[in-house]
């Protein structure tokens, strides 16, 4: 089995946005590949779904190895410039490893490898793309829906009678809570990901979501721009 048809049946089966770093040898009776993940509480579920891959693939195993997803970034940069690291990893989004795809450690997918690529959006498929190269080097596997989830029995004891419709109205209706002994909002900020998270469910109302994302890609805005200043201080 040649190593480019390889990596795009792992990423296909493993199900992750996965790519193969180049210098990985080809596959053979007895072949071992390394898996590195920077989510620790997925481990249970790949290992699972590596048992059903090396059912069907017996000359094959999948050594698989998260990493706290606060260091991850920084383990897999030191393997690389060492020449070293794993065959498989799950990327980080959105040009999360850019400085990674950039300087060449990944191999391109393509459909004709994966033809679930076919299948997915631009939007998605940008998720797993170089961000100058615009190739695609690995599956996107999930698509996550961020909004605010509301207590309606606490909302009802703070005198909320009515879902804010407005930032104000929504600044009114913490105000309230919080006077009735309720912590307005809750969201995890012990790492740089959940607070990202918190700011992409509120920050898109002020800077204007995929219409700045699209301007800073073309060089027309940047970060300084005074909507995305002001989203990050709401």
């Amino acid at each position: 089995m040649k190593i480019k048809r390889f990596r795009g049946l792992v990423a296909a089966l493993l199900a992750v946005t996965a790519v193969v770093i180049p210098g990985a040898t080809s596959a053979s009776a007895a072949t071992e590949l390394t898996f590195w993940s920077w989510r620790t509480e997925d481990k249970a579920f790949y290992e699972n779904q590596i048992k059903l891959f090396q059912a069907k693939n017996p000359d094959i195993t999948v050594k698989f190895t998260p990493y706290l997803n606060t260091e991850y970034n920084a383990i897999l940069a030191t393997a690389l410039t060492a020449g070293k690291g794993p065959d498989i990893i799950q990327m980080r989004p959105y040009g999360g490893m850019s400085n990674l795809s950039d300087a060449g450690n990944f191999m391109p997918l393509t459909a004709a490898e994966v033809p679930a690529l076919k299948k997915l959006p631009a939007g998605i498929l940008a998720a797993a793309q170089g961000y100058k190269d615009k190739k695609q080097y690995g599956l996107p596997y999930a698509v996550s829906a961020l909004g605010i989830m509301y207590n309606p029995d606490i909302l009802e004891q703070s005198g909320v009678r009515a879902l804010p419709q407005t930032w104000a109205q929504l600044m009114e209706a913490f105000n309230k809570v919080k006077k009735a002994g309720f912590l307005p909002i809750g969201n995890a900020g012990g790492n740089g990901p959940a607070l990202e998270q918190l700011h992409a469910t509120i920050g898109p109302t002020f800077y204007g979501g995929t219409s700045f994302f699209n301007d800073v890609v073309a060089g027309k805005k940047a970060f300084t721009d005074k909507a995305y200043v002001q989203a990050s201080r709401q």
